[in-house]
């Protein structure tokens, strides 16, 4: 098994397994998978950031995450602005289109679904600044535990107001505590038998289905948005111990964020685009095979794109060491 606790494999699955989730939700097939489906992102995220401090430091970190994150964002993004701006008459004023472009636009006045942007562009600020400044484990958690609480009391409220951001304040640190200690996580679940592994996942599972129905009551949506993160870990981990993989979730995760900035806009800015069709499965069909194909062509853009800046920068690189 992964000495990382989650591996590669296991990571991309769960990707693919949470965009479903979100789709489902969003077409309101399955009531508040989509809030399921964000906890597993950032649970994700905080771990696989804190493993790739782990192993790289802080080297090139905003610069990956511009290339990883920004990017894509902002090229959609801005066909959006054109868009409306050309087609639907609509402008947003300059300012507004800087905070759009830059994924800083708390309220996502284009796409609502685009302030996980937002939200997860100030964790990764957080992040760095516990990591950079401070050198232990608990002065880092502590630090992100204030933000977290500060987060849920004054920022939340910046947010647009249909969005519940503040149910999500604790999802990105326990990714963190995760990756921070997966070694000795990793060694505890190793000593457990696949057999007990199981009933736990089960158990949680059970807990799960029992109270998931329940959305008046804001507690129990937060323990089951829990409960299903700890069941999809739980599940993936025994997945890798029998060397088992699902193909389909593993190709959906590896294009899992870039179906994250077509999937809602179209469903709510631009759904006119499949009322041609009559039938709603039709309509379904029709808009999930769009949105993949559109996923496809962003990531193979994005990839040329980042190849070209490395040329670039290498480029530079080798000039300089000529000249100096």
């Amino acid at each position: 098994m992964d000495s990382k606790l989650l591996s590669v494999n296991a990571t991309m699955q769960i990707k693919g397994l949470a965009i479903i989730f979100v789709i489902l939700g969003h077409l309101h097939i399955v009531e508040n998978a989509g809030a399921w489906g964000v906890a597993m992102f950032l649970v994700v995220s905080g771990f696989g950031l804190t493993q790739s401090y782990n192993k790289n430091g802080l080297n090139c970190y905003f610069t990956k995450k511009i290339n990883k994150i920004l990017l894509p964002y902002s090229l959609v993004t801005v066909v959006w602005l054109l868009i409306n701006y050309f087609i639907l008459d609509k402008n947003y004023g300059y300012l507004k289109i800087l905070l759009l472009v830059l994924g800083l636009d708390l309220k996502s006045s284009i796409d609502s679904t685009m302030w996980y942007i937002s939200f997860i562009l100030l964790w990764y600020m957080v992040f760095y600044i516990a990591f950079k400044l401070m050198k232990n484990k608990i002065t880092r958690l502590t630090f992100i535990l204030i933000y977290s609480i500060l987060f849920y009391m004054f920022v939340s409220k910046a947010f647009s107001p249909y969005v519940a951001s503040e149910h999500y304040v604790f999802e990105f640190p326990i990714g963190v505590v995760l990756g921070m200690y997966c070694t000795s996580i990793n060694k505890l679940i190793n000593k457990c038998s696949n057999l007990f592994l199981a009933v736990v996942d089960i158990g949680c599972l059970i807990i799960f289905v029992k109270f998931m129905g329940q959305y008046s009551n804001i507690f129990l949506n937060v323990i089951c948005m829990n409960l299903i993160v700890i069941v999809c870990i739980i599940t993936f981990i025994l997945f890798d111990k029998y060397r088992k993989k699902s193909k389909v979730l593993t190709l959906i995760g590896s294009l899992s964020y870039e179906i994250y900035l077509f999937e809602g806009v179209f469903l709510w800015r631009y759904k006119f685009i499949f009322n041609a069709f009559d039938k709603k499965y039709v309509q379904t069909i029709v808009y999930i095979s769009f949105i993949i194909i559109l996923s496809v062509f962003l990531k193979i853009l994005v990839n040329v794109i980042n190849k070209l800046l490395e040329k670039k920068t290498v480029n530079r690189q080798i000039i300089k060491e000529v000249i100096s």
